[in-house]
């Protein structure tokens, strides 16, 4: 039987059955891109870092990541940085934020009626940082600080654990090493890059330095906090829910929704933390940076708040909030690197930070 190969009998086949071969061909990719995508090692919440720059912004990225690489912000275990930026037209933020992608955002804290030649024909009076804070996870910048100390004090020595001056200062020595590779062992055991105990001598480095580093910033958070005093309106005060209650029509859901916003409030109380009651005897806490307050600089190395980020028919900073998301509960190690960013835009577009002794 003849069973060699032929020019015709090449084109017979071809001609009669190229549909099968793209077919198999097109199987055999879609077959190798699943093998890929099952055998490779997905990305927790918190070794993806997000930040958004909102709808109506202006946003440079590019100084933002720079700042991030210049400063080494974010820790060893924070895999990939990225940038969205939101269109008014399809602003895609719940979505994101449904799959916890997303750490802290650029909005826009500017009142409608601020300046408006006339308040009663603008449409849409809600303050856009306001609508955020009432319809998501947004950390107050209070509970923010206290939950990283919190978190902290697991890796303080126990002879430590009842100072009550460990945030004031950073102090030496208190750091527990060996809670600190107890914990670092026990969460990277499924880790690939940490198959070898030369690679896990490596990552127990890694964690220490990430562990000093967060104490060091975590402190320095504490004392940006400080300079409200001292710097009017450098942060943004909100009571969560009270944008949704004072737009509502009838008394019995502004009535519903004061009751939320009384649970909200005793629960941050009960946490310890103080509020600042406002004229109309709200409860207000830290929930965004304002940009705009941030005090300017002429120091070589930095550069102007409006470089970052400002609204589009705006040249400065003027109400440009940066509020942060809380998922701490999906990236329990890693929810404080929100902490660190903070601190590196307010190092890098001001030297209010310059003077402050850590140690």
């Amino acid at each position: 039987m003849d069973n060699r190969i032929t020019k015709n009998r090449l084109s017979d086949f071809l001609s009669y059955e190229w549909i099968l071969i793209i077919l198999f061909a097109f199987i055999s990719i879609m077959a190798w891109e699943l093998f890929y995508t099952m055998a490779s090692v997905k990305l927790t919440t918190g070794q993806q870092f997000k930040f958004f720059f909102d709808q109506s912004l202006s946003g440079n990225s590019t100084a933002v990541m720079r700042f991030l690489d210049d400063d080494d912000v974010l820790s060893y275990d924070v895999q990939k940085v990225s940038v969205e930026r939101l269109l008014s037209s399809y602003n895609v933020l719940s979505t994101r934020l449904d799959i916890q992608d997303g750490d802290v955002i650029f909005t826009n804290c500017k009142d409608p009626l601020k300046n408006a030649p006339n308040p009663d024909e603008v449409e849409n009076t809600n303050i856009r940082l306001k609508e955020i804070v009432d319809a998501y996870r947004v950390y107050s910048f209070e509970e923010l600080n206290l939950d990283a100390q919190e978190y902290l004090k697991r890796y303080i020595k126990d002879e430590n654990q009842s100072n009550n001056d460990l945030f004031d200062k950073v102090k030496t020595g208190v750091l527990d090493e060996s809670k600190i590779e107890k914990t670092f062992r026990s969460r990277m055991k499924k880790d690939n890059r940490f198959r070898t105990q030369a690679q896990i001598k490596e990552g127990v480095k890694m964690e220490k330095e990430r562990i000093e580093r967060l104490y060091e910033e975590t402190v320095l958070f504490g004392k940006l906090l400080e300079l409200e005093s001292t710097h009017e309106g450098l942060f943004y005060r909100y009571t969560k829910y009270a944008q949704r209650r004072d737009t509502q029509e009838l008394i019995e859901n502004k009535e519903r929704v004061q009751e939320i916003i009384d649970g909200e409030v005793a629960r941050l109380e009960g946490l310890g933390l103080s509020g600042v009651d406002n004229a109309d005897g709200d409860t207000e806490f830290i929930y965004a940076l304002n940009l705009g307050k941030l005090p300017a600089t002429t120091v070589e190395g930095k550069v102007s708040p409006s470089s970052v980020c400002r609204l589009n028919d705006s040249d400065t900073a003027d109400d440009v909030c940066l509020a942060v998301f809380n998922f701490r509960s999906y990236q329990p190690h890693l929810q404080f690197e929100t902490i660190s960013f903070i601190n590196s835009i307010v190092r890098n577009t001001s030297d209010i930070l310059d003077g402050v002794n850590i140690r």
